[in-house]
């Protein structure tokens, strides 16, 4: 998801945390800049920062330079979030395994009459 986020102090364009399952969590900012905003208090002007975020989650570990080397392709998938996952299934695959999830079913369900017939023959 892309958002407008807001800074006291000049943010990085990539900040990293990665988990204890390997995977990565990522946030990218462009078009980082500096404003003046009126301080509500003193009467002043106060610096903030404005950047274009988009955050997301990869199931691998990363580093900022393997982010910066595909920096487009990490930020279609940060905007997209949590649209586009590489953790989520696509529609064809979740046809595949619901598909793969029946024929197991069906192997199963031969293999307990199989089982079921060995058993009562063997006790008759």
């Amino acid at each position: 998801m892309r958002q407008t986020a807001h800074y006291t102090e000049k943010p990085a364009e990539i900040m990293l945390y990665v988990l204890e399952s390997g995977a990565t969590d990522v946030w990218m900012r462009k078009n980082i800049k500096e404003e003046p905003v009126a301080d509500t208090e003193s009467g002043g002007t106060v610096t903030q920062w404005v950047a274009d975020e988009v955050y997301a989650r990869f199931g691998e570990t990363l580093t900022e330079e393997a982010i910066r080397e595909r920096w487009d392709d990490y930020w279609n998938v940060g905007e997209n979030w949590p649209t586009v996952s590489p953790e989520e299934l696509t529609d064809h695959e979740r046809l595949v395994a619901l598909e793969q999830g029946k024929a197991d079913k069906v192997d199963v369900e031969k293999l307990n009459e199989a089982l079921n017939m060995i058993l009562t023959g063997a006790t008759e």
